[in-house]
């Protein structure tokens, strides 16, 4: 059944072949419908950059989470050390700077960040457990500017929102089989003062909260369990430009946020819900041109045994109105199969600043030289990976479709 935001926006269907159902203007994806198939070069509809992130002892990036990326700099996050750095626009190494730790100007875990390139500011949620959390912010010469307290219960996922928020999504307790007293929440988005710390909701409400975890519990001992998480690497919330997306798995709509308000932006029909059973969205990129979503079907991983899914993206081309499942390549050596594998580096707009109409990849070293040996590379990629050495930062890519 649609719920009662999507009878607003779209008419529920059944087995869709095509989209066919524009009401508001919005389209609709039906995940488990049939879509033609099309193989899509991204140098076909984008401009392909690559930018190696310069090595240094200061500069080392042991996995990327968090991307930023201005005009002027690169912004990203070591999580072993609690180290930012800060790269110039061609990734040559600037400056980095770490505060781990547990005195009030430090962080002891950052859960979310995120920054803002005009007031040039960074903004770590320091989660403490349970102790107190709160918002640390540092300049970008990692001086301690302030702390932004937040409620006990809320385990907030940042993004910068405009010149006096943040945006925050609320994670606690998403995933868990809890008593109804630790439920997560169902009005679970927020803006956030960058000054005070003052929330303000954003009314949009979510029934069925639902996130990216597998949790699985053994009984090791009567008194003793054992919980193992696996995470997806799909979220529901994506920064492009100056549009925030929120793909809720809980919903069947997605939405941008412009000006404190929600605007549809796709419906979703036929996902399942129940007991964490859903066609997992992200939101790549939308264009003039066309919307990329990104999905993943977390069914496949509560399964006995469970199977490791494939993402899927959905193109949605705004001038012809239709739906393709895309099969996304680098001209330059990268095929499909390895655009979905972690060693390619999966795309990703959420935890990221990126320019308008963008998604992002980052490219292993030791990945990238394993195929210039094999003689797979070509054009601008192999020239990068020819100064490479097997213990180098990875490849920032950067997908730009165009306009």
């Amino acid at each position: 059944m649609c719920s009662a935001i999507v009878l607003i926006v779209a008419s529920c269907q059944g087995n869709q072949k095509q989209n066919v159902n524009m009401v508001q203007g919005i389209p609709t994806f039906d995940f488990q419908a049939e879509y033609p198939i099309k193989e899509l070069a991204f140098q076909d509809v984008a401009d392909v950059e690559y930018i190696p992130l310069e090595t240094t002892d200061s500069s080392l990036i042991s996995g990327v989470t968090y991307m930023f990326v201005s005009d002027n700099e690169i912004i990203t996050h070591n999580y072993q050390t609690g180290s930012v750095i800060i790269f110039d626009r061609t990734g040559k190494y600037k400056s980095s700077f770490s505060h781990q730790g547990e005195s009030e100007e430090e962080y002891v875990y950052a859960l979310g960040m995120t920054v803002d390139f005009d007031a040039k500011e960074i903004y770590i949620f320091d989660y403490r457990g349970l102790a107190p959390s709160k918002v640390k912010v540092y300049s970008f010469t990692g001086d301690y500017l302030r702390s932004l307290p937040t409620p006990d219960r809320l385990r907030f996922e940042i993004v910068d929102y405009d010149t006096n928020n943040l945006f925050a999504e609320d994670i606690a307790y998403t995933d868990l089989d809890l008593p109804q007293s630790s439920k997560p929440s169902q009005e679970p988005y927020y803006l956030i003062s960058k000054q005070t710390g003052e929330i303000q909701p954003l009314k949009l409400h979510v029934n069925d909260r639902l996130r990216n975890q597998i949790n699985e519990t053994t009984m090791l001992e009567p008194d003793y369990s054992q919980t193992v998480s696996i995470n997806i690497p799909i979220y529901p919330v994506s920064k492009s430009g100056k549009e925030i997306f929120v793909a809720d798995f809980g919903l069947d709509t997605i939405y941008s946020l412009q000006a404190g308000q929600w605007t549809p932006v796709a419906a979703k029909v036929n996902r399942q819900t129940s007991h964490g059973s859903v066609i997992m969205t992200e939101v790549c990129m939308q264009s003039e041109k066309y919307l990329l979503l990104y999905t993943f079907d977390k069914r496949l991983l509560t399964k006995n045994p469970p199977s490791t899914p494939d993402p899927v993206f959905y193109l949605y081309d705004k001038a012809s109105g239709k739906i393709e499942i895309v099969e996304l390549f680098n001209r330059d050596g990268i095929s499909y199969k390895e655009t979905l594998s972690l060693n390619a580096g999966l795309p990703c707009s959420s935890h990221s600043i990126l320019p308008a109409n963008t998604m992002r990849f980052c490219y292993s070293s030791s990945y990238l030289l394993e195929k210039l040996e094999k003689g797979e590379l070509k054009g601008k990629l192999k020239e990068v990976a020819e100064k490479l050495d097997v213990e180098d930062n990875p490849v920032l890519v950067l997908v730009k479709f165009k306009e």
